[in-house]
C-alpha cells in the first residue's frame, strides 16, 4: 500500500513538473504575443490621439479666426467713426451685423453709456453703462465670455424659449486727441457660436465643448458636461494635454484638451477647447489590452488546472 502510495507521490510530482514546463512553454509565447498586442494598443492609442489634437485645433482655430474678422472690423470701426454723424454711422453698423445670425447687435456708447447709434436702431437712447462691455471697453479693447442677454432678451424675445445668450466685443472709440468719446460695441450670438462648432466638429468626427478658465462650459453645443465644472481644465503652457478621461455621462473616451490661440490684436477669452473621441468611432483600447491578459491568464490556468487534475487522477487509479 505504501508502495502504490509512494508511486502515485512521485508520479504526481512528475505530472506538476511536466505541467510547470507546460506553463514555462504556454507563457513565454503568450507573454510576447501580450508584449506586442500592449505595443500596438499603444501605438493605436497615440494614433488615435494625434489625430483628435489635429482636428480639435482645426476646429478651435477655424472658430477663432472667425471671431478675429468680427474684431477686426470693429478695430477699424472704432478708429474711424469719431467724427461720423449718427446717421452714417448707424448705416456702417447695419453693414457690420449683416450677418444675422452671428452678430446679434452692434453699436455705439457715448461716453456716458448711452447708445447712440446701433444697427437697425435697435436699443437705440438705453442706458447701458452698467454693463460690463461697455465699462471694460471704456479703457482697453475687452473680449467678454458667454452670458445672458438681458437689455436684448427684452426686444428680441428668447429663441426656442431658451436664454438668449452672447459673446462680447468692444473697444474704445478715441477722438484725435486720444479722449475716449464712448465704445463700439458687438454682441456674438451663442447660437451661431455652437451651430459652428457642432458642424466642425462632426465633420471632424469628435464632439467638443469650450470652457472658460474655471472649467466651466462656455460654449457647449452638445450639453457634454451636463452642466457640470470640467476638473481636469488646468493645462501645462502651450501643451495641450490628451488621454483617457472619464465624462459626467460616465464614459471614458479619447480627450484632449487644446488651449486658446493668441491672435495678433485679439483680447483673450481665456477659453480652453476640449474635444473627444468617442468609443463608436475609435475602439476602447484600454479594454483590448485588458481581454488580451485576461485571456492570458485563462489560457495559463486552464493548462495547469488540466495538468494538476490528470496527476491526481493518475495518482488515486495507482
Amino acid at each position: 500500500m505504501s508502495r502504490i502510495t509512494t508511486l502515485g507521490r512521485i508520479e504526481l510530482f512528475g505530472w506538476l513538473v511536466v505541467a510547470g514546463l507546460v506553463l514555462m512553454a504556454v507563457a513565454y509565447p503568450v507573454q510576447h504575443i501580450l508584449s506586442a498586442s500592449q505595443k500596438a494598443r499603444g501605438v493605436q492609442l497615440a494614433i488615435a490621439q494625434n489625430a483628435v489634437e489635429a482636428r480639435a485645433t482645426a476646429t478651435f482655430h477655424a472658430f477663432l479666426y472667425t471671431l478675429q474678422g468680427d474684431w477686426e472690423q470693429l478695430q477699424v470701426l472704432s478708429e474711424t467713426i469719431a467724427e461720423t454723424p449718427p446717421e452714417q454711422l448707424a448705416a456702417a453698423l447695419r453693414v457690420f451685423a449683416r450677418d444675422g445670425g452671428r452678430i446679434s447687435w452692434v453699436g455705439f456708447a457715448d461716453a456716458q453709456g448711452i447708445i447712440r447709434a446701433a444697427a437697425n436702431d435697435v436699443l437705440l437712447g438705453r442706458d447701458v453703462s452698467a454693463r460690463p462691455w461697455f465699462q471694460q471697453g471704456m479703457t482697453a479693447p475687452f473680449g467678454g465670455n458667454a452670458h445672458e442677454a438681458v437689455l436684448l432678451s427684452e426686444v428680441l424675445g428668447r429663441p426656442k424659449g431658451e436664454p438668449f445668450r452672447l459673446l462680447d466685443l468692444a473697444a474704445p472709440v478715441r477722438d484725435a486727441e486720444g479722449r475716449i468719446l464712448g465704445v463700439i460695441g458687438a454682441h456674438i450670438s451663442v447660437g451661431w457660436a455652437e451651430d459652428f462648432l457642432k458642424k466642425g466638429a462632426g465633420a471632424a468626427k469628435i464632439r467638443v465643448a469650450i470652457l472658460n478658465d474655471k472649467g466651466e462650459a462656455e460654449i457647449d453645443p452638445e450639453r457634454l458636461l451636463q452642466g457640470k465644472v470640467w476638473t481636469g481644465a488646468t493645462l501645462p503652457p502651450d501643451a495641450p494635454a490628451a488621454g483617457w478621461m472619464t465624462w459626467p455621462d460616465g464614459q471614458s473616451n479619447i480627450t484632449v484638451l487644446v488651449p486658446e490661440t493668441t491672435l495678433p490684436g485679439m483680447p483673450r477669452f481665456g477659453w480652453t477647447l476640449l474635444a473627444r473621441l468617442d468609443a463608436d468611432v475609435f475602439p476602447d483600447v484600454r479594454k483590448s489590452v485588458l481581454t488580451d491578459l485576461q485571456t492570458a491568464i485563462l489560457i495559463g490556468a486552464f493548462v495547469l488546472a488540466v495538468a494538476v487534475t490528470g496527476g491526481f487522477v493518475l495518482a488515486r487509479l495507482r
